[in-house]
């Protein structure tokens, strides 16, 4: 199983959007799409739950299970929350792909920078 995890600590930087567009993307490729949200808020899950029942076929995953849910996905796409940085190195040890979604404002930047300091300090770049 492939993970894609979607990071930084500054919320409201489009981590949710991207998360479920490509949640449906791989899923209308034909991939078994796992979408893990670790917001207290539930946004991604809300969404599926909103979502029409003939729309692709996507699974809420609550808490990451690596074990149990291997072989069950070809992706899980992790929705990260806001101020994610003391788990940002566990759930980036897992991960295939990291996006780090970044608005073009000065606040983000800087929040962008700092996760990407406190990655390379923990040697995961």
């Amino acid at each position: 199983m492939k993970h894609i995890v979607l990071l930084n600590p500054k919320g409201g930087c489009g981590k949710t959007t991207i998360a479920t567009h490509l949640a449906v993307y791989a899923s209308t490729m034909g991939l078994r799409v796992a979408l893990a949200d670790h917001d207290k808020q539930q946004s991604s899950h809300d969404w599926l739950k909103s979502r029409p029942r003939r729309c692709a076929d996507i699974a809420a995953i609550a808490a990451y299970d690596g074990v149990s849910l291997e072989g069950d996905f070809d992706v899980m796409i992790h929705d990260m929350p806001g101020a994610a940085v003391s788990t940002a190195h566990s759930i980036a040890s897992v991960c295939d792909k990291l996006i780090i979604p970044i608005t073009p404002s000065p606040i983000d930047i800087k929040a962008a920078l700092r996760l990407w300091v406190t990655l390379s300090n923990t040697g995961w770049l």
